[in-house]
């Protein structure tokens, strides 16, 4: 009994349950995700026009805004969220002065 014990709460035997336990979860992740795939594939177009429509709009770069008006086209539900995630110039007044500053200076 104890050597049966052992083997149960032994390390190999643990991981092999948490394996088996995600492969499960995924199996059931994959099978509602392809019921509602349609549903989830309108809902992140319809962000990426949204999201083009924004970037059109904004005064930047046109390089820069066809590379990502691009990439969302490409893959709406990917291309939006990398967008939502790395897009913006986020350099605060402060710090922009500053860089000025140092450039006037050379």
């Amino acid at each position: 009994m104890k050597r049966f014990l052992k083997m149960i709460l032994s390390r190999v035997v643990i991981v092999g349950a948490l394996i088996l336990a995600q492969f499960w979860l995924l199996f059931l992740i994959i099978a509602y995700f392809n019921e509602h795939f349609a549903i989830y594939y309108s809902i992140t177009t319809v962000i990426a026009i949204v999201l083009v429509c924004r970037i059109v709009s904004k005064r930047d770069n046109p390089s820069y805004k066809i590379a990502w008006i691009i990439l969302i086209l490409l893959m709406p539900p990917f291309g939006g969220a990398v967008y939502m995630i790395f897009s913006g110039n986020r350099i605060r007044s402060s710090e922009k002065k500053r860089f000025s500053e140092m450039y006037s200076t050379l």
